[in-house]
Formats: structure tokens, sequence, C-alpha cells
């Protein structure tokens, strides 16, 4: 049994009623109550995908959800292991691109073809109808002022080489599209020249953009990569 791989089906479902959801939809929702249960496995953090699950459980209270979180690869060897086992646990995923291709390749998604997905951009959903992006994160070399110097912070990555940033820089170990966006951004060639460099620079690798962020910000780690929209929280916060 195929599972959906939608990153945004049912957060979709929460702008229908029943009133006007068309007969295809209506045979999801009879399907749905018989089932009674859906699982979301996500590598969002738990405060950013749980009021989803409750809201969707508002609007079918007939569905008992359940939030599983994974991170990194982790979500898709999860995914993988249990099809191997035979045992299909999981209605709707999100992980990154880079892993979600290998689930697809294995051919455990289904099509879902929302009615608002016309509404998307071409770039952030496929033409057969398999997954739709749910989140565009931009990830942001962050800094604590009370550790840098304002002439030491860093304007480009080339600064990142400087002797000064040898201990002090903090990435998480599966920064693998930052790797690759920014070798390709770079040119191949300057590209692993820069990468190797910076390799050289004693970098701290801890797990999770998120601790990543709240490190630098209490001081633990001078500069590393986090998303923008965490850096924009905890500067609202005084950080």
């Amino acid at each position: 049994m195929k599972k959906f791989f939608q990153f945004f089906s049912f957060f979709l479902a929460l702008s229908l009623t029943v009133e006007t959801i068309d007969a295809a939809q209506s045979e999801v929702v009879e399907k749905a109550k018989q089932e009674r249960a859906l699982a979301f496995y996500t590598n969002l953090n738990i405060g950013e995908s749980k009021p989803w699950l409750d809201a969707f459980e508002k609007k079918y209270p007939f569905i008992k959800t359940e939030l599983v979180r994974v991170g990194g690869t982790a979500i898709a060897s999860k995914v993988l292991t249990e099809a191997q086992a035979g045992r299909h646990l999981w209605d709707v995923a999100g992980p990154l691109m880079l892993y979600a291709k290998e689930i697809i390749k294995r051919g455990l998604v289904a099509s879902y073809q929302s009615s608002e997905r016309k509404f998307f951009r071409d770039e952030f959903k496929d033409k057969e109808g398999l997954w739709t992006a749910l989140v565009l994160n931009n990830s942001t070399m962050m800094y604590n002022t009370k550790l840098v110097p304002p002439h030491m912070a860093p304007k480009s990555f080339d600064d990142l080489l400087a002797p000064f940033w040898k201990g002090k820089i903090g990435l998480d170990p599966e920064e693998y599209e930052w790797f690759a966006n920014t070798v390709t951004r770079m040119g191949q060639g300057r590209g692993m020249g820069f990468m190797n460099k910076l390799a050289a620079q004693e970098l701290q690798f801890r797990s999770g953009h998120t601790l990543m962020a709240q490190l630098i910000a209490a001081g633990e780690i001078p500069l590393g990569l986090a998303y923008g929209y965490r850096i924009e929280q905890m500067r609202e916060r005084g950080a």
C-alpha cells in the first residue's frame, strides 16, 4: 500500500469544507474515517509542526494524528527501513528534498493533486503530484556580536578563512545542501578549494540548526550556519 508523501496535503485540507469537497475528496474522507489515524513524519521542530496537526484534528476530529519528529537522514532511513519490513506506518512525510528523492525512487509515494497546488510556483512542486514544498528555509551565517569585533565580522565566505576564525565556526554535520550549493555558486575548482581550507579551520560540529543558533546566542560558539527565521526570532527576544 502506497502512502501519501505530500508535504502540504494534510495542511491544504484545512481550507476545505465537507460541503464543498468533490466526490473524490468525499471518498478520501470516508476512508479516513475508517482508518481514523494520520502519522506525520517530519524534520521540523515540534513547535512549528504540531500546531498544524492540532488544527487538522480540530477540522477532522474523527482522525487521531501522530507526530514523529526525526531529523536529517534519519527520516529517510526510518521510512525505508519500515518499507523493507513490510510496515507502512506513515501517511505524510516532510524530509528535505535531498532525502525525499530516495523515498520517491523506491516507489513509496503516491500522487496527490491538491486543488490548491495551482497556486504554487513550478519550482515548488513536481509535475506528477508526488510532492509540494511546505517550507523554504534560507541558511545564514550568524555570529555573536559580543564575541566578534565589528571589524572582524565576515563580509564574504573567504573571510572565514582568516586565522581569527580557527576553532570558532560551527556547522551542522549534515550541511550537504549548503556544501553543494556553495560549491556550485563558486565553481567546482574554487568551491572545493574553499571547502578544503574551511575544513582546516577546526570546525565545531553540532547537530541541529536550532541548537546551533542557541549555542551562538549563548556565546559557546562565535559563529555558525543557522536558519534565517531562527536568527530573527532570537533577535526579537533581545539576543
